[in-house]
């Protein structure tokens, strides 16, 4: 079975196409072509990377922006939880009713 299957491969110039349910659903290349592809696929990577960057360097990079930004969002809760706390502690007259008081001044 196999050696029809590479007799096969060789006279579809390397490139064996499986199908599943009228779907194609497995491409079988040559080793050597599927090194190509991932050293292509590398270098394309490689072109994306910011001048003089490594990818274990910006994925660095990217980990101490995540942590910078949960550390401000929990800033801001913080923050937030005493604001609402110093809002209820205010004795703020909610009742409705306007206080008026009316109070002698001594003079001197």
């Amino acid at each position: 079975m196999l050696d029809a299957i590479k007799k096969i491969i060789k006279k579809t110039k390397g490139v064996l196409i499986l199908v599943e349910d009228s779907e194609p659903a497995y491409v079988v290349i040559p080793f050597a072509e599927y090194e190509k592809l991932l050293a292509e696929q590398a270098v394309e990577a490689e072109k994306e990377l910011p001048s003089g960057k490594t990818r274990s360097m910006v994925a660095e990079k990217d980990t101490l922006e995540y942590e910078l930004l949960e550390k401000i969002n929990r800033d801001i809760e913080i923050w937030k939880t005493s604001q609402r706390e110093k809002e209820t502690d205010l004795d703020i007259n909610t009742s409705g009713e306007d206080e008026i008081r009316i109070e002698e001044i001594p003079y001197g």
